[in-house]
């Protein structure tokens, strides 16, 4: 019997950060977008309110420790932490992992998504946030990049590896037959990611491992021999209406169209995507990771 584990994803900017306080205000993290949520369709239950009003602070190893006790009580496996890396090594919101790793107590299984995209403004959910103070200065007519991806060249990709290495390294770090499972979240140059992924699966070998075991959320990747022959793929969060492909099969996302003025928004049913992701598991799948 196949025992299924699940990782959901873990958003790290619930803590306040100076490239968030540059680019947004003083004291920006993603409960500035919770609070701000408004109802998208009748009876949306929005903003959503945390259990006990907890606002919690992911700088605060204790947070992380409670999150660790509430994922075993209700069967996670672990946490699929978001990784943000950018041009010339820049990092953003690494500080909840870093305190995970300097806290081996923390008994909880972990690994890394890269969300391998550049930061731009619009997805901060700030009115006007068309205009970042720290890069444009006084000009509010700025829309672009805050900061740029950009994966350099194999000196940069090395620099990334053994950043990461000590993570690799960590026993609760997740590995599929003793390589470091490490995700990609877009196909973006996929070239250039193949070629990283090359030279990452040759010096996990080197530091003691068997290889990289690389993951694909893009579906573009799925019969694409790049990553040492050893992906996953894992489906889109939303498909808008379209079908999503699982290891090669179809299943069907339900949805309701939402009646209202703008872009065409789609409500799924959470049971009906699930329910079907699940059935088909035990068909097409040995070895199952379900991420959130």
């Amino acid at each position: 019997m196949i025992k299924t584990k699940v990782f959901p994803a873990y958003l790290p900017q619930y803590h306040e950060t100076e490239i968030n306080n540059a680019f947004w205000g003083k004291g920006y993290t993603d409960w500035v977008g919770v609070r701000n949520a408004r109802p998208q369709f009748q009876n949306h239950g929005q903003p959503k309110i945390p259990l006990n009003q907890n606002y919690y602070d992911l700088s605060n190893i204790e947070t992380i420790k409670w999150q660790a006790t509430l994922a075993h009580k209700y069967g996670l496996a672990g946490f699929n932490i978001y990784h943000y890396w950018f041009k010339n090594g820049q990092q953003a919101l690494e500080k909840p992992a870093e305190l995970l790793l300097e806290n081996p107590d923390v008994d909880i299984e972990y690994f890394f998504s890269w969300d391998n995209c550049s930061w731009v403004r619009s997805w901060s959910g700030v009115p006007g946030n068309e205009w970042a103070p720290s890069i444009d200065g006084q000009n509010k007519n700025g829309n672009g990049s805050l900061l740029e991806r950009d994966y350099g060249y194999e000196s940069d990709w090395s620099r990334h590896f053994d950043y990461l290495l000590k993570f690799f390294k960590d026993p609760r770090y997740l590995k599929i037959n003793d390589k470091p499972v490490f995700m990609f979240m877009t196909n973006i140059e996929k070239e250039k990611l193949r070629l990283m992924g090359d030279l990452w699966n040759k010096k996990a070998k080197e530091n003691g491992f068997k290889g990289m075991y690389l993951v694909s959320r893009v579906d573009e990747f799925r019969n694409q021999r790049v990553f040492n022959k050893q992906f996953i793929y894992q489906p889109p969060a939303s498909a808008w209406g379209k079908r999503a492909a699982i290891e090669g099969r179809l299943l069907k996302y339900f949805h309701l169209k939402i009646s209202q003025p703008g872009p065409v928004k789609y409500l799924y049913d959470y049971d009906e995507v699930w329910n079907n992701i699940l059935k088909n598991s035990k068909k097409l799948i040995r070895q199952q990771i379900i991420v959130g």
